[in-house]
């Protein structure tokens, strides 16, 4: 009888030997899932993965997301709605799915009208304007560190006199655009220092309305973009007139300045067969409107204050009566002094 139960003793310590690989190789053991439907887990983890129960492990990141910008994971069929991020550190303690969570990259559009005037003596010609979005003390902000994603397009082509209409484009992650506007941001001009023009310095405000940055299930939040007016603090520091209404559009005026072209100024008007000595010309021709250059040319010619008729004859006949009339004064005083002398005799 005591040989019969050892060797039943035996036999249950052998199957228990074996058991920890099978029957209880999964009772501190949890699973993990993941879905997505945009880029790819690294090549560290896969879609599903063993966990031990209570015990910390890093969320994982999803890479080549396309036009989505990954934002991280929540837990499915959960009450916990909270986001995590890819290293974050999660204890879990039953199975569970995570799902990703994605936001998509986002175009704002923002018109804005540029009218060009003509401030000098020259009509303006072709010319290309562009914009920019700064911070509060005028750096840029496109493209800077943690906004490297956005990109921000605003030029407009003008040729001549008149209103021009354009948009500008901020295109990034949502994520970017709401770090960069949701507390505002602020649109200037970019001034190229082209010759003969004189920029609108004018600033407007930027601001986002805020929004839900995720989008689930195909689903696009709406943006709300607003135009505000700017006020200058200390320093020159820019600031948002929340005390004014949203505004259409951003306006900016240019003005063209130039005087011309300074080798169509007229000056000494040409004459064909001109030496370049003043006793070549056969006399100035008159241009069309009074410049400066033709009065002084005017001005350095021999002019008297007799108006000259053209007639040179009566000059002449002039000199004659007076040479005669001189004589004639001349012999009747001779001939009186010689009538004195000879009564005296």
């Amino acid at each position: 009888m005591k040989k019969k139960f050892s060797a039943i003793l035996l036999s249950i310590c052998m199957i228990l030997a074996l058991m920890p690989a099978t029957a209880f190789a999964d009772t501190d053991q949890i699973t993990i899932s993941y879905e997505y439907s945009y880029g790819t887990l690294s090549e560290d983890r896969q879609a599903q993965e063993k966990v031990t129960d209570g015990e910390y492990f890093l969320i994982p990141d999803l890479e080549d997301c396309g036009p989505r910008e990954f934002l991280g994971w929540q837990i499915k069929n959960s009450d916990d709605i909270d986001l995590y991020a890819p290293g974050d550190e999660y204890a879990p303690s039953k199975d569970m799915t995570f799902f990703a969570v994605y936001a998509d990259y986002v175009t704002l559009n923002v018109p804005f009208t540029t009218t060009v005037k003509q401030g000098g003596e020259a009509a303006p010609g072709k010319a290309d304007f562009s914009l920019e979005i700064v911070d509060a003390w005028g750096n840029v902000l496109a493209g800077s560190d943690d906004l490297s994603d956005v990109d921000v397009t605003a030029s407009i082509s003008t040729d001549g006199v008149g209103i021009y209409k354009g948009t500008m484009s901020i295109t990034g992650p949502y994520s970017q655009l709401r770090r960069m506007l949701i507390e505002g941001a602020f649109v200037k001009q970019v001034n190229a220092g082209e010759k003969g023009w004189t920029y609108d310095d004018k600033v407007w405000g930027l601001l986002l309305s805020d929004a839900a940055a995720l989008s689930l299930d195909d689903q696009l939040p709406e943006y709300v973009l607003s135009i505000l007016p700017v006020l200058y603090g200390e320093k020159g520091k820019l600031t948002l007139d929340y005390n004014s209404n949203p505004l259409n559009e951003m306006s900016f005026t240019n003005v063209y300045t130039a005087s011309g072209d300074e080798s169509e100024v007229p000056g000494d008007p040409e004459v064909p067969g001109d030496s370049g000595d003043p006793g070549d010309s056969e006399g100035p021709t008159v241009p069309d409107d009074d410049s400066t250059e033709y009065t002084e040319t005017v001005t350095n010619n021999d002019v008297t204050d007799s108006p000259d008729t053209g007639d040179n004859s009566s000059t002449a006949l002039w000199i004659v009566l007076f040479a005669v009339s001189a004589a004639g004064v001349v012999g009747t005083g001779v001939y009186s002094r010689r009538k004195r002398n000879s009564q005296v005799k």
